[in-house]
């Protein structure tokens, strides 16, 4: 039995791993004076008044919570136990409850927790609430706190069958039933974790355990082979990190006993059922398609996608919350997007997990706020308003997320058209980059033929990389940190504005369309969306990528908003014949940036990112874009 207090620096997630703008109808809200949850980073905050922030006050909006519950408990007193599902494999399990001065309440309070696929503890003696304020407000308001290994993790018992497996999903009821069933559990049960204990919790929630009443995922994919393989390339260095830094938690670093396991007798019992965990390296490798299968791997089974009915079926209140860094932002939005029970969304500036302290911050402030909101309406049924504002608030990010403002949208993506940037044929040096102008006007070519396109041609550059500190590296904990992507430019075939006269604003899901052929029958194509600087330097915003053979689009089973989904089976491969322009339509992970005046936007098309995705299938292939005419490549923008 231990009481902790303190610590809230998150770990790694494999580790845990009014102002108004108005533009065609929509109308963002700017959260300003008592609705502003922070200021920019490194200045200080909108403040409210000291009357507004009195203590006899009630404040209850985004970011901002107060006066509704108050703070009775001054820390907690952790206990670890085994729970023993149906078919008697025993989960481990930390249970922190509240406490005053060491002594434990004996109230009955609802009960929040976490279904992970990691280790309880993240390093010796810090146990999951140890690691996370959040966790820790919640506590001192009066939530009992626990956090439970699947099977076949930690000092679980059983064998990990894969990811999020029925057997796993099935024992997420049984904790539920049992955690409502404990003496200080009110019977009200809730969720919280992100990464693979977001997508848990979905899971969970379709299994209608009519206990569980509201969760709050936070970055956790939909679809797999979208996450992992969208456009029909492997993020391969996420899924290798991913993949050898589960099988050395499952099978090497020894988990932390249970309380009553004093001589650790069972938590080494429990590893030696671990030797022969699923491992996803290879059969994520090997499943190049959507309907390619390996041994015990199937893209369809066991994935949020295919519970989704029963998910909406189940009725749980859902807060979901993403990133705009984050591998899996798209996969937020597609979320929300099938879901039809009672629900918001919120997006931070952040990548998979906060990279600085001005982000955890910010993170441990704003969520701190929204989830216990969430939770002290749904678990306590305090009549606070949570329901009652707006229903989506994102962090509109400016400068390479050093400066990012809040603001609230009537809804997300915006239901206005796009505007189309054409690539043009006009070209400019500079220092290390031979730069082709990029407009909303369709270029003038040196043709004089109607209709004619003109043809840019490419050499597919084994250099290029979006860096080793990317999106995709947060996910198993890496800071995020894009270098200035001029040099990879150099390697790369960009096109830029000139100058803006005026910010802009992109709020959406950019659309690449690209006329493209390749001098071998496959080729991979990346397009970047960059902001180049007054001095030259270029900041990373976001990114999407396709397989060529891949191209062929089909209606998604879901709603997929207004994207492209390329359902990327065997008989959807359609390889290039070399010289022959062909269509190729892709989507570019949402953001909500903001481009300052004076600096130039510019997209960089390349054919491969050697350190984050799997290598082109043909490294040598050369492509050729064509720009205006009938066949003018472009990429359509969501502005605000």
């Amino acid at each position: 039995m231990e009481q902790v207090r303190g610590k809230s620096q998150r770990a790694a997630c494999w580790l845990a791993a009014g102002l108004l703008t108005i533009s065609a109808g929509v109308t963002p809200v700017v959260i300003a004076a008592a609705e502003s949850a922070t200021n920019q980073p490194g200045q200080s905050e909108q403040a409210l008044s000291e009357q507004a922030l009195s203590e006899n006050s009630k404040v209850s909006s985004f970011g901002h919570y107060q006066g509704y519950s108050q703070e009775r408990f001054d820390g907690w007193v952790t206990n670890s136990e085994y729970i023993t599902t149906r078919d008697g494999t025993k989960l481990a399990a930390d249970i922190s409850r509240p406490a005053n001065h060491g002594v434990v309440t004996k109230e009955k309070l609802p009960v929040l927790w976490t279904y992970s696929r990691y280790h309880r503890e993240f390093e010796p003696g810090v146990t999951n609430i140890d690691d996370d304020a959040i966790l820790q407000r919640l506590a001192r308001h009066g939530y009992v706190i626990a956090s439970v290994n699947v099977r076949g993790g930690g000092a679980s018992f059983g064998r990990y069958q894969g990811l999020f497996s029925a057997p796993e999903t099935r024992d997420a009821y049984d904790v539920i039933d049992w955690l409502s069933k404990r003496p200080y559990s009110s019977g009200n049960i809730g969720m919280y974790g992100l990464s693979y204990m977001g997508i848990t919790q979905y899971m969970a929630a379709s299994t209608k355990h009519p206990a569980l009443k509201a969760i709050t995922p936070e970055n956790g994919y939909f679809s797999l082979y979208d996450a992992v393989r969208r456009g029909g390339i492997m993020r391969q260095d996420l899924v290798e990190s991913w993949g050898k830094g589960t099988q050395y938690l499952d099978k090497v670093r020894k988990p932390t006993p249970v309380d009553a396991d004093t001589d650790g007798t069972l938590a080494a019992a429990a590893v030696k059922e671990h030797a022969t965990n699923f491992d996803p390296i290879a059969p994520l490798a090997a499943a190049k398609l959507r309907d390619d299968t390996a041994p015990e791997f199937d893209w369809y089974k066991d994935m949020p996608s295919a519970i989704n009915t029963a998910l909406n079926e189940s009725g749980v209140a859902i807060y979901h919350f993403g990133s705009w860094h984050d591998p899996y932002t798209t996969d937020t939005l597609v979320h929300f997007e099938n879901y039809h029970g009672p629900q918001k969304m919120a997006f931070g500036p952040w990548s998979h997990v906060t990279n600085n302290e001005a982000e955890k911050l910010e993170r441990d402030k704003v969520y701190g706020a929204e989830f216990q909101r969430w939770f002290d309406y749904w678990l306590k049924g305090i009549k606070n308003g949570v329901m009652d504002g707006p229903q989506i608030h994102v962090a509109e990010v400016d400068s390479m997320r050093k400066q990012w403002q809040w603001i609230s949208l009537p809804q997300f993506p915006l239901q206005k058209a796009r505007t189309s940037f054409y690539f043009g044929e006009s070209s400019a040096k500079s220092d290390l980059v031979t730069d082709h102008l990029l407009s909303t006007q369709a270029p003038v070519l040196s043709t004089q033929k109607p209709d004619a396109s003109a043809l840019l041609a490419y050499q597919v550059n084994d250099l290029t990389t979006t860096g080793t500190a990317t999106r995709w590296d947060s996910n198993y904990g890496t800071q995020v940190n894009y270098p200035d992507m001029t040099a990879n430019d150099g390697h790369s075939l960009t096109f830029t504005t000139a100058p803006l006269d005026k910010d802009m604003v992109i709020a959406g899901i950019p659309l690449v369309k690209l006329f493209v052929s390749a001098s071998t029958p496959d080729a991979d194509v990346y397009a970047l969306l960059e902001e180049v600087e007054a001095d030259g330097s270029s900041n990373y915003i976001t990114e999407g990528n396709l397989r060529l053979s891949l191209r062929k689009q089909h209606k998604a089973p879901w709603n997929n908003l207004d994207i492209p989904w390329h359902r990327a089976l065997k008989e959807d491969q359609q390889l290039l014949t070399p010289g022959e322009v062909v269509e190729a339509d892709f989507d570019i992970m949402p953001v909500v940036y903001r481009i300052n005046k004076g600096n130039r936007l510019r997209v960089a098309i390349m054919g491969g990112d050697k350190d984050n995705m799997e290598a082109p299938p043909y490294p040598e292939a050369q492509l050729s874009l064509s720009v205006g005419g009938a066949q003018a490549s472009q990429i359509a923008l969501p502005l605000m």
